[in-house]
């Protein structure tokens, strides 16, 4: 379980340094000498907003062991760069820079449960655990 944990953490690393500098800084940084940047600079401003809530935060999160913080705003970051999606879809058909940060997301995700597997574990328990009777007598 300790290789899986090591080899998601890799991961998580990896791709937020290759995906979050490609599409989340050097893209809209690139797009600015564009003819669009007129148009679309609140737009450039909040994609480079969502890459630092979706890439960077839960990056440095996954390195403090702060896990579940790190879903926290991975997930956020998946929804911040879908309604991004929507905003830029009018000027590039066809643009699915969504994915990287799904991907981020769910790999993150999978660092939360494969540091906390007892969590499953407490979990059921608690389900599977009888119940109090309403017959037992109790002192008042």
């Amino acid at each position: 379980m300790k290789a899986v944990k090591i080899t998601i953490k890799v991961l998580v690393i990896l791709l937020t340094s290759i995906w979050g500098l490609i599409f989340g800084l050097f893209v809209p940084l690139m797009m600015r000498s564009d003819e669009y940047f007129e148009v679309m600079h609140g737009i450039l401003l909040f994609w480079v907003i969502m890459s630092i809530v979706g890439y960077f935060v839960p990056c440095f999160l996954v390195m403090l062991n702060l896990s579940k913080t790190a879903a926290g705003f991975s997930l956020v970051g998946t929804a911040l760069a879908l309604y991004l999606h929507s905003l830029i879809t009018p000027y590039f058909t066809g643009s699915f820079m969504y994915l990287p940060q799904m991907f981020m997301s769910i790999f993150t995700i999978l660092y939360v449960f494969a540091i906390n597997p007892q969590y499953f574990q407490k979990r059921r328990d608690r389900d599977n655990a009888p119940a109090q009777s309403v017959l037992e007598k109790r002192d008042l």
